[in-house]
Order: C-alpha cells, then sequence, then structure tokens
C-alpha cells in the first residue's frame, strides 16, 4: 500500500512530517530570516528592541544588528526607532512594514503546503539543497543600501553614480566599463556596499575629512567597543542606518546616544552590485 494512503497515528504522522520555515534574501545577504520575521512581530507586540529581543531569544546586539540589516536592505523601512529624547527613544513597526509581515505569513502557509510534497519517496532534497548553496554568498561590508541611480556622469576611463538613499544619497566612484556591464542608468535600483571600517565619524558641526567624500548626517544610536576600538551605530534619515568601526581615541570618545554626527567615506570605497531582477 502507498505510504500516501496508510494510516497511522496523528502523532507519528507529525514527527516523520517534513518541516521548514521562508528564509527570504536578498543581494546575497539573508532578508527575512525566521528569527527576524519573530523578531518583527515581538517588536510590534512590545514597541521596544530589549523587550522583543528577550521574547524571541536573542541578545540586544543580534536584534538591533537584524532591524539594521532589514531597514537598510527593504525598498522602505520596516521599523521606525527614535533616539533619546526625555521618554528614552521607542520602536515601532512601520506600516510597510506590518504588510510585509502578513505577506511573509501567508506565504510561509503556502510553503508548508509545498513542503509536505516532499514526503513522497521519489522526492530529490539533493536538488533543492544544491539550489540553496547556488543561491547563498555573503559579503563583509556592513554598510548595505539599496537604492535608485540618479545621475550617472560618465567619463572615458571613470564614471561616477549617484545612488539616492530617500534624502540623502550616496556617489560612487566606478570604472566605465562597469557601468556599462551592470546597466548603470538613472532609475536601475542598486545596492551600495561599504565597509564599516571606511567610515570616518565626526560631530555634524565638523568638516569633513576631504571635500569629495560623501556626507551623510546621522544620529547615533549605539556604541560598543573596547579601549582601542569603537563600533558606532547611527540612524540616518529614513530609518537606514549607517555603521562604523573607529579609533576609540578622537570624536568617537565623545559620542553617546543622540549626538548629531557627520558619517564620510570616500566614492572610491563604495561597491556597487546589481540586484536580480532589478
Amino acid at each position: 500500500m502507498p505510504r500516501s494512503s496508510q494510516p497511522r497515528a496523528s502523532g507519528s504522522n507529525e514527527k516523520d512530517r517534513i518541516r521548514g520555515r521562508l528564509q527570504l534574501e536578498k543581494n546575497g545577504s539573508p532578508f527575512l530570516a525566521p528569527a527576524r520575521v519573530d523578531l518583527l512581530e515581538a517588536i510590534g507586540e512590545h514597541g521596544s528592541i530589549t523587550a522583543a529581543a528577550r521574547a524571541v531569544g536573542l541578545s540586544y546586539k543580534g536584534a538591533w544588528d537584524a532591524v539594521d540589516a532589514m531597514n537598510n536592505q527593504a525598498r522602505s523601512p520596516l521599523v521606525s526607532r527614535s533616539v533619546g529624547g526625555s521618554r528614552g527613544g521607542g520602536t515601532l513597526l512601520t506600516e510597510y512594514g506590518k504588510r510585509v509581515i502578513a505577506l511573509v505569513r501567508r506565504i510561509e502557509r503556502d510553503y508548508a503546503d509545498v513542503l509536505h510534497l516532499l514526503d513522497e519517496p521519489d522526492s530529490d532534497l539533493a536538488e533543492y539543497s544544491r539550489l540553496q548553496r547556488q543561491l547563498s554568498f555573503r559579503t563583509s561590508a556592513r554598510n548595505q543600501w539599496i537604492g535608485r541611480v540618479s545621475q550617472v556622469i560618465l567619463g572615458m576611463v571613470r564614471a561616477e553614480v549617484t545612488v539616492a538613499l530617500g534624502a540623502q544619497q550616496v556617489r560612487a566612484s566606478v570604472s566605465a566599463s562597469s557601468v556599462q556591464r551592470l546597466g548603470i542608468a538613472p532609475g536601475v535600483e542598486l545596492c551600495a556596499l561599504v565597509k564599516a571600517t571606511s567610515v570616518k565619524l565626526g560631530m555634524a558641526d565638523a568638516a569633513p575629512a576631504s571635500p569629495e567624500h560623501n556626507c551623510l548626517l546621522a544620529s547615533v544610536a549605539e556604541v560598543r567597543g573596547g579601549l582601542d576600538q569603537l563600533e558606532i551605530s547611527a540612524l540616518l534619515e529614513g530609518d537606514r542606518s549607517i555603521t562604523a568601526v573607529v579609533p576609540s581615541a578622537g570624536p568617537a570618545a565623545h559620542m553617546r546616544s543622540g549626538t548629531r554626527i557627520l558619517a564620510s567615506f570616500a566614492p572610491e570605497q563604495v561597491v556597487l552590485v546589481q540586484l536580480q531582477g532589478g
């Protein structure tokens, strides 16, 4: 008798059933993994990253980093945060974030139905695993922003590409051949990558390290680190974030949550990544 029609105890059936949860990636990095969706729902319930992290079993740093990554990679922020102030700030889901969670939950239900088909004896799980590995790669760049190209100045050898990130923008200096190869033109959606170690920080009223650098105004959200180096995460306008790893001495020594700062980095330190289907 085929297994699909063979009666079994409900407990045994549930134990043997193939299970899985939906994990979404964007630009080769985890975007909406199951733990992140759970975190978003907890933020919507508690209105606090600290409480949400505790509810889903994540560290505070892990939860904060996950929110940074999701907001930077999403077409529109999923989480809205405020820092400092008399009430110490707060964390809320945006309307877009609420719609994304509802959509993911609907897709997960359909995904579970598909997984049930893999209980058949002739299912090829090895092929599924191979495809998953092909679609997975990671980058060491901490800062990853999705934006649309607003301007391209093309030279004989080099080109300057401006990517709009809401109210602010990032300029990248790339080869002219890369512009043609990636099909970069106004309106095209790209991901801009910048390593945290490439970002310089100063007070908001300070002069940038170089007049040619990208300069982004931000508010410090969190300061981590030790005696030699600090990792500082700051909020840009529109709930995107930027992270810098800087020496503990100098301007960074005086930065606290809520401090207005200027983050700068050279256009040559920006890497542009083409988005599949973009």
